[in-house]
């Protein structure tokens, strides 16, 4: 596993730095309390296309942060939950971050949604399973320089 400076280091090697992250705004905004890594991370990688991932960004001022992504999410599936936020919707999937549990980031079909939001496991046997966040970045951004090397 890598340290958030390490990420910090590999995410400026691939040009995707951006200090445009507001953690505390989203804390605000989504009535959570974000784990210190994530504020970490989040305070240099505010979201971005990397791995093939669309990763949300940690703003409040837009329709695809991850405060207005959540907030949708959260009403569509008729949750009050805090204790969730959706990071990324890839193709028929969902990257959902839990905040106050372990695994912490779950990746896994859309149809499993409401079942990880709950603190269910997951039913389908493809699901990506991050014990931390910084787990998942360091993933996305293994995946971005093995493409960039390709």
């Amino acid at each position: 596993m890598s340290s958030s400076q390490e990420l910090r280091q590999r995410l400026a090697a691939l040009d995707l730095l951006d200090s445009a992250g507001r953690p505390v705004e989203v804390e605000t905004a989504l009535g959570i309390k974000l784990p210190d890594e994530v504020k970490r991370i989040a305070s240099f990688f505010a979201g971005d296309l990397v791995g093939g991932i669309s990763h949300f960004p940690w703003t409040t001022d837009n329709d695809w942060s991850v405060v207005a992504a959540t907030q949708r999410a959260r009403e569509a599936q008729g949750i009050g939950s805090t204790s969730f936020i959706l990071l990324a919707e890839p193709a028929e999937s969902v990257v959902v971050l839990r905040v106050d549990g372990s695994p912490a980031v779950i990746w896994c079909d859309a149809s499993d949604f409401g079942r990880v939001v709950k603190g269910e496991a997951p039913t389908a046997d493809d699901a990506e399973i991050f014990d931390t966040y910084v787990d998942f970045i360091e993933y996305l951004v293994s995946e971005e320089e093995d493409e960039r090397s390709n």
